[in-house]
């Protein structure tokens, strides 16, 4: 009877220490979800997803057949990355926003900020692109607005 004591006694203490990890990759953040931007122009219309899901970052750019980004031409890019929420800042417009650090998988780091307003999502530009500035915006781009899907 005292081994099963014993036995008891470190089963509990071995489940309890597995539950506490620090793991935050299916932590849901304020991001959660899928963000869309579409951008119309006279020959061509394109879109912008992000989708933000625990810690994981997919942007994905298309080509539409519509104006109103519906129907699906092509998949011109898609990347998935990690990201990481840092501090709120104070924009150079005097709004506040929050730090955003963006991991590609080649381990390259993509520093930018956001805001979240209603259903839009505005940042400082240098997450869903393919150039990448040097150090973090001081701004928010407010012509490049990504609604909340769903």
């Amino acid at each position: 009877m005292r081994y099963f004591y014993t036995f008891l006694f470190l089963f509990v203490i071995s489940a309890c220490s597995q539950s506490s990890s620090d793991d935050n990759s299916s932590a849901k953040t304020e991001l959660e979800g899928v963000w869309k931007r579409c951008e119309s122009y006279p020959d061509q219309t394109y879109g912008k997803i992000m989708k933000f899901s625990g810690n994981k970052y997919t942007f994905t750019s298309l080509i539409y057949l519509d104006s109103n980004c519906t129907t699906v031409e092509d998949v011109w890019f898609e990347s998935t990355r990690t990201f990481k929420i840092g501090d709120e800042i104070t924009t150079d417009s005097g709004l506040t926003a929050k730090e955003i650090d963006v991991i590609d998988s080649d381990g390259e780091t993509r520093l930018d900020i956001y805001l979240i307003e209603s259903n839009n999502l505005f940042l400082g530009g240098n997450i869903n692109g393919d150039a990448v500035m040097e150090g973090r915006p001081t701004d928010l781009h407010f012509e490049a607005v990504y609604e909340k899907q769903g």
